[in-house]
């Protein structure tokens, strides 16, 4: 049979190429061939692709095929009107080439390669901003990490040069377009020693470009980030640093959330295996900033978090088992009470006072300062009796504001009130006091009072009151308590 695609042959001018000269049939049979494979080729990339986005969502990006890629996906920054979303794409802010992509420059510091489309001075400022965080994360966790962290940022991504696009990861391209970010790390063991490299990808926002370098900084200097709470409420954490302000400064849409559901149990946050939604990662931050800055649970909590991400057989169960009660209770009213400039060591709940139960005509006294939480008097109260009480003193509520003694202003600010702190651990509705008078308690409990003023601006407090409690004398009228705070 004469080949007709043999190259020896010499070309005939008169006859049509050697792809037509085949027979009809084989040629059909050889293009739907060609045609099947493409076909084949396509699904199999789409379905790759789909089956590794949809592990990334599931898992926080760990793939079983390759146990040493892992990443981070957070839930769409989009979820939240109200958290801060990346900045505003503006032409004059972005140079482009002849083609119309934005030109892409790096910025390098000691630990940190930078590509971004930011202005120079927005970008250096970035990159300043990070290494700072850097350092407070290693003083923190008193490991430095080691290598390079590459960061994409970008304020509009679809603009950038195809050839930068092709060497970024889908998930993290994904995640930019969409107003997120997403870290992706791989981790290399050498012996007993591993080698880390972390890649983030991030839209022009410095919260969201914060968060991810926390997931980064934890995988480089550990190796590991822990169980799923600890570490999105730490990187939560990284994602509200450097506001300058003391005490709580997060989104209002994270402190109504989180005062509606006050009774959200610590172990449903710890227990979720899943990235899941906006309000479980706020979950995470409230309880992992609740034990950082509480002064009897930090150092616990520091030390549980460095061992979970040395991936050691530890707990929180078992390191916080003696005091899992009271940190419910403190919990509770921190997310009940939670407010902008909330300081939790204002407002921790003493429990070691002794409790002394009223009787005859003996007397106590105390002193309850304007810039605390709920202190205990150290009295054990009950239905069955009246208190009678009086406060002496002058407190205010700012450094230079007008002196208030125990009945507050005309809004009812500044006033002593007290609550009831039950045997279950419960705390009772707030009960307006005064400078003077008596009540009838509606529980039986320990007595707590305080200043009455926003919970977030305690800290500009200033003065104490001494009070003065004992039974109510039969002669005395006795009043029933207001429950209703005012």
């Amino acid at each position: 049979m004469e080949r007709d695609f043999d190259a020896r042959r010499e070309p005939d001018a008169a006859r049509e190429p050697t792809y037509n000269t085949l027979p009809d049939e084989r040629a059909d049979v050889i293009r739907r061939h060609i045609r099947n494979c493409v076909i084949f080729a396509s699904v199999l990339i789409v379905l790759v692709c789909s089956e590794r986005l949809a592990l990334s969502q599931r898992d926080g990006g760990f793939s079983p095929r390759n146990p040493t890629l892992t990443g981070h996906l957070p839930p769409s920054r989009l979820e939240n009107s109200e958290f801060p979303q990346p900045m505003p794409v503006l032409e004059d802010t972005m140079e482009f080439d002849e083609d119309g992509f934005a030109v892409l420059e790096e910025y390098r510091s000691l630990n940190i390669a930078l590509r971004t489309d930011l202005p120079e001075e927005d970008a250096e400022a970035l990159l300043s901003r990070l290494e700072t965080l850097l350092t407070s994360l290693s003083s923190y966790w008193g490991q430095r990490p080691s290598g390079v962290f590459t960061c994409y940022v970008a304020q509009d991504v679809t603009r950038w040069p195809q050839s930068i696009i092709e060497t970024m990861e889908m998930v993290g391209l994904s995640q930019m377009q969409v107003g997120a970010g997403y870290c992706s790390f791989i981790r290399v063991r050498r012996g007993p020693n591993f080698h880390s490299q972390a890649i983030i990808y991030a839209a022009a926002n410095d919260a969201i470009v914060q968060h991810e370098l926390v997931h980064a900084y934890c995988s480089h200097a550990f190796g590991h980030q822990g169980p799923l709470w600890y570490s999105e409420g730490m990187a939560e954490g990284g994602q509200y640093w450097g506001s300058g302000e003391s005490g709580v400064q997060v989104d209002i849409r994270a402190i109504r959330y989180l005062r509606q559901s006050p009774d959200k149990a610590i172990s449903e946050i710890i227990d979720l295996n899943e990235p899941g939604a906006w309000d479980d990662y706020k979950d995470r931050w409230s309880l992992c900033y609740f034990l950082d800055q509480h002064p009897s649970y930090s150092e616990t909590f520091r030390e549980l978090g460095r061992n979970m991400l040395m991936d050691r057989p530890v707990s929180f169960q078992r390191s916080f088992a003696s005091d899992f009660d009271q940190i419910t209770l403190e919990y509770g009213l921190f997310r009940q009470n939670i407010d902008q400039g909330y300081e939790v060591g204002l407002c921790t709940i003493d429990l070691t006072k002794h409790a002394y139960e009223l009787s005859g005509d003996r007397m106590f006294d105390v002193e309850v300062a304007a810039k605390s939480g709920w202190q205990p008097v150290g009295l054990r109260v009950t239905p069955t009796q009246s208190v009678q009480y009086v406060a002496q003193g002058e407190w205010s509520l700012e450094s230079d504001a007008d002196p208030l003694n125990g009945e507050g202003d005309e809004t009812g600010q500044g006033r002593l009130v007290g609550a009831i702190l039950t045997d279950d651990f419960q705390m009772s509705d707030e009960i307006s006091l005064g400078a003077s008078g008596s009540f009838t308690p509606s529980a039986e409990g320990r007595l707590f009072v305080r200043c009455r003023d926003s919970w977030g601006s305690l800290a500009d407090n200033e003065g104490e009151l001494t009070t003065y409690w004992r039974l109510t004398p039969e002669s005395a009228p006795v009043a029933q308590a207001s429950l209703s705070g005012e």
